[in-house]
């Protein structure tokens, strides 16, 4: 897992507005595998699932507002499940069930929020 964050000063109309991204990445990473006696081996392996999630601030020093967006990217993951059988009285029969399995990119997932400062006229 990794984490972080940036933070950039942007000069607009004579003010410093501010850039900030927080963010944290994560890959779950699988390797399982599961034996009953000397006749069935399972394994599972591969990665399960990836990407990242964050928010995105934009801080207008101006007028004291801020937009905020919230995002979530994931990234392709891959991973294969694969049982094995065994026949006890030592024949070599074999049976292999073996799936490949691909979750595919999906498209970002964005949430954008403008808060105004409200003023009030005296």
């Amino acid at each position: 897992m990794k984490y972080g964050y940036s933070m950039k000063p942007v000069k607009d109309e004579n003010m410093y507005n501010f850039d900030v991204n927080l963010y944290t990445k994560g890959d779950i990473g699988v390797n399982i595998s599961t034996k009953i006696g000397d006749f069935y081996l399972g394994v599972l392996y591969g990665n399960l699932g990836s990407g990242e999630i964050g928010i995105h601030p934009y801080y207008y020093m101006n007028d004291k507002s801020v937009e905020v967006e919230a995002y979530y990217k994931s990234d392709e993951s891959k991973y294969v499940s694969l049982w094995q059988e065994f026949n006890f009285n030592d024949f070599t029969l074999d049976v292999n069930i073996t799936k490949n399995i691909t979750v595919y990119k999906t498209v970002p997932v964005v949430f954008n929020k403008v808060y105004r400062r409200i003023v009030e006229e005296p």
